[in-house]
């Protein structure tokens, strides 16, 4: 007997805040596996790495524009990337809304992007 294990992929934009620069602009992609819940990797790929840097980031309720608070904390952002792994799958990530935000030591969003279900091309 021969099982399939599905694998679920989603990558999203990110988007630096207003006034941030485009270091900040990256991506967010999640690979979500039956077993093992589902895996967010966040990469910046024009940041400029300082080895001791680290940026706090999250899953959060509601969109960017109207944040309802943490649902799933990641991974910090540390040389530009961040991978983390949470206990849901992508479709409950889509079911309602979510983003993902990367924040300064302060608590200010320095990039952000809405979790949304994958739409077929048109």
């Amino acid at each position: 007997m021969t099982f399939t294990i599905a694998l679920l992929t989603l990558l999203i934009p990110l988007h630096a805040s207003p006034g941030e620069g485009s270091q900040w602009n990256g991506t967010a992609s999640f690979q979500s596996s039956p077993s093992s819940g589902t895996t967010v990797t966040l990469k910046f790929p024009t940041m400029i790495s300082i080895p001791e840097a680290s940026y706090p980031a999250k899953i959060a309720r509601g969109t960017c524009a109207d944040p309802a608070g943490i649902a799933y904390t990641l991974n910090p952002v540390q040389n530009s990337t961040s991978t983390s792994t949470i206990p849901v799958s992508i479709a409950t990530l889509t079911a309602k809304p979510h983003h993902v935000a990367v924040m300064n030591a302060q608590g200010k969003t320095l990039t952000c992007g809405n979790i949304a279900e994958p739409r077929a091309a048109t």
